[in-house]
């Protein structure tokens, strides 16, 4: 089974609700662009083309790089991130992007360390 909830930046991500947390403040994400942040989140050592994005999350579905612009621009606004001074999501130029905020993942309920198994494929 699949971790519910990681911790991005200062954000608890829950991918149960689609939600992120953080004190107070509450936002609700798309399906899709959940999936993209837990996608980044797995992938956080390296950078994540556009066209792997497309290929992992449009697949036969006739879209252009907009397409992840968009979400990725959701994503940011959703976090309150900003793209020419990023704390969550970076964007390396001609190349894709880099989730650069720390990731941790909550001890299960019995103290054990869990380990998050991924969802969309390893590299």
């Amino acid at each position: 089974m699949t971790q519910a909830t990681v911790i991005i930046g200062d954000w608890l991500v829950d991918r149960n609700t689609n939600s992120l947390q953080r004190d107070k403040e509450r936002a609700t994400l798309q399906p899709l662009s959940m999936d993209i942040l837990l996608y980044l989140a797995e992938h956080s050592d390296r950078v994540v083309t556009s066209q792997e994005l497309l290929d992992t999350f449009w697949q036969r579905r006739v879209v252009g790089d907009d397409a992840v612009h968009r979400r990725i621009a959701n994503l940011r606004k959703s976090l309150g991130d900003n793209a020419r001074n990023p704390t969550y999501i970076q964007t390396t130029s001609k190349r894709g992007y880099r989730l650069i905020a720390p990731v941790r993942y909550p001890a299960a309920a019995n103290g054990k360390k869990v380990t998050p198994k991924c969802r969309f494929g390893c590299a």
